[in-house]
């Protein structure tokens, strides 16, 4: 996928990172909690055994991206506006990490 095209999506489509009170604010929340035991999918599309996605970081993105994500097995909560994502990797810029290009290319 282009790089320009994955700038665009990043622009247009992921609104801010989540505030901590929100975060907080929702961790009583079913969903939220439900999001967070989310299994490890293989490449074959296969559940690993007793392997959970660990979240590290919350952006409030559009539904639109936020069906994408779902697509992948990435972790996602609808809200009433958008959609809370809880991006499994940090350390490096979205545009690097290779979810985006990853739930695009299906």
């Amino acid at each position: 996928m282009d790089n320009t095209v994955v700038k665009n999506i990043i622009a247009n489509e992921i609104y801010c990172i989540a505030p901590t009170e929100l975060v907080e604010a929702l961790h009583e929340n079913y969903e939220f909690i439900e999001m967070h035991c989310l299994p490890i999918i293989d490449e074959n599309g296969q559940a690993l055994e007793d392997e959970y996605q660990e979240v590290f970081e919350y952006y409030l993105v559009s539904d639109y991206l936020g069906e994408k994500l779902r697509s992948i097995h990435e972790p996602i909560m609808d809200l009433s506006t958008c959609s809370l994502w809880g991006r499994t990797c940090t350390g490096q810029s979205i545009e690097l990490d290779g979810t985006i290009q990853k739930a695009f290319s299906k």
